[in-house]
């Protein structure tokens, strides 16, 4: 179901203002802000860090200021203010076009900035092309990348996202999901049933050239959010899921709604299921600020379920599901960069005992 396009307007009327203003407002005092973290140079637990984020904030601002006055110019010059079918698939095949550019240029900003390396395995599955559903843990804001950088750019194939509402504050994202047609989930809603439908709207005209991109945990992995998770998980699950979910370390468990529902409606697609580990340590600010971002060696893999061997029915498709995030759980655990896995114990012991502390 389509925003009216009243409310789209009214929020995009604050929101690209503010990127334009904000980004002039950084590139105006960056020689300030470069000579602040020079300052800090001496204070830091890895040297640069500062430095390294005001240039990727600097950068991705830049970034982003660009990509809306193609997106502009494209709406103009395209005709998509006619809102005709041509125009309206113009714009879709354009966005699909400056979407992959904008991750491809976020995906070098950490390469630059951070010295952030990926290695990708499996990209032969990607081969066969769609249409595929494409299944992605979701740790950090960098491992957004993933989808227009390999699905995208090496697989050729366009993208619609089945993403969170609160994401629209982003006006990038947003004006390029919203012309790709993308779903917005409202999580939220007093009507769960409507968002599921929202969501499975994408599987009609459903094309070769076309692949769905979701995240099933609904939100970033920490291990507070994990936590906490775990203490409301009966009575929502069956209690041979919960004892799964309650088992799973690096994940959150994957929602019911959405992602069971689109599997369930699926006309024929295949599966992508994306594996990575790695990029634990750019999850938030914070580890961005202290340098746990720095040199990360980011592994990731992709695998291909055929659509024939996809069970059939809810209740398989949810076991499924499950199976899958165990598996990918225990792919994590031996896949953690050197040094990061002692990390992901500390902090999962610290977030054990301030929990029950708090108790």
């Amino acid at each position: 179901m389509r925003e009216p396009w009243g409310l789209t307007w009214r929020r995009r009327a604050v929101t690209i203002p503010f990127i334009f203003l904000l980004g002039s407002l950084v590139l105006a005092t960056l020689p300030l802000t470069l000579l602040a973290g020079v300052g800090f140079l001496v204070f830091e637990r890895k040297r640069g860090s500062a430095l390294r984020v005001v240039g990727f904030f600097a950068g991705y601002l830049v970034g982003e200021m660009i990509i809306l006055t193609v997106a502009a110019l494209e709406w103009v010059f395209g005709l998509g203010w006619l809102g005709t079918a041509a125009s309206n698939e113009r714009m879709r095949r354009w966005a699909n076009w400056l979407g992959n550019t904008w991750g491809s240029y976020l995906h070098h900003l950490g390469w630059w900035f951070f010295r952030i390396r990926c290695h990708p395995k499996g990209l032969e599955v990607l081969e066969a092309g769609g249409p595929v559903i494409v299944m992605l843990r979701h740790t950090s804001v960098g491992d957004v990348v993933f989808a227009p950088v390999f699905i995208g750019i090496a697989a050729g194939l366009q993208l619609r996202y089945v993403a969170k509402n609160e994401l629209r504050g982003d006006p990038a994202f947003d004006v390029i999901g919203g012309r790709l047609g993308s779903c917005w989930v409202k999580r939220s809603s007093d009507d769960p049933a409507r968002e599921i439908d929202n969501v499975c709207h994408l599987l009609e005209s459903f094309g070769r050239d076309q692949a769905i991109v979701l995240f099933p945990e609904g939100t970033r992995f920490t291990p507070t959010k994990r936590n906490e998770l775990r203490g409301r998980l009966a009575g929502r699950l069956p209690p041979d899921l919960v004892v799964q979910a309650r088992a799973l370390r690096n994940l959150l468990p994957p929602r019911l709604g959405g992602p069971v529902a689109l599997l369930e409606r699926n006309p024929g697609a295949d599966v992508i299921l994306v594996n990575h580990a790695g990029y634990e340590g750019a999850s938030t600010f914070s580890d961005l600020i202290e340098g746990r971002a720095v040199g990360a060696q980011v592994k990731v893999e992709f695998r291909r379920v055929a659509y024939a061997d996809l069970p059939k029915g809810r209740e398989a498709l949810t076991h499924w599901l499950f199976d899958r995030w165990t598996e990918m759980d225990a792919w994590i655990d031996a896949n953690h960069p050197l040094g990061m896995q002692a990390e992901a114990d500390e902090a999962d012991e610290a977030v054990a005992v301030e929990a029950e502390e708090q108790r």
